[in-house]
């Protein structure tokens, strides 16, 4: 089986709390926190990234995605534009992901 790259839409959410910013996923249940937005972001998609690839590992990626409704995308997505309520940030990126086609 050959691989290819596809791709995954996810959001972030950002907000303060505490003095420093929470980050998460609603679609994976990950979180992360940073002393700033970025560092608040950038902590999240680590933290995606080692879940995905848990996820992979134990063969369980195809299981979680259908449940979550989550699809692999050929291409990135659009990004949407949202109405954010004030001190949150909420951003979608497109992670890539290995497909085996």
């Amino acid at each position: 089986m050959a691989e290819s790259i596809g791709y995954i839409t996810l959001v972030a959410v950002i907000e303060r709390e505490d003095g420093q910013f929470v980050s998460y996923c609603p679609q994976l249940g990950v979180s992360s926190c940073g002393d700033s937005v970025e560092e608040a972001y950038d902590n999240l998609k680590d933290a995606v990234a080692v879940y995905l690839s848990a996820l992979e590992e134990t063969g369980e990626r195809a299981r979680v995605f259908a449940e979550k409704r989550i699809k692999i995308q050929p291409k990135p997505g659009i990004s949407l534009r949202r109405t954010v309520p004030k001190g949150k940030f909420i951003s979608e990126c497109d992670l890539p992901i290995k497909v085996n086609v």
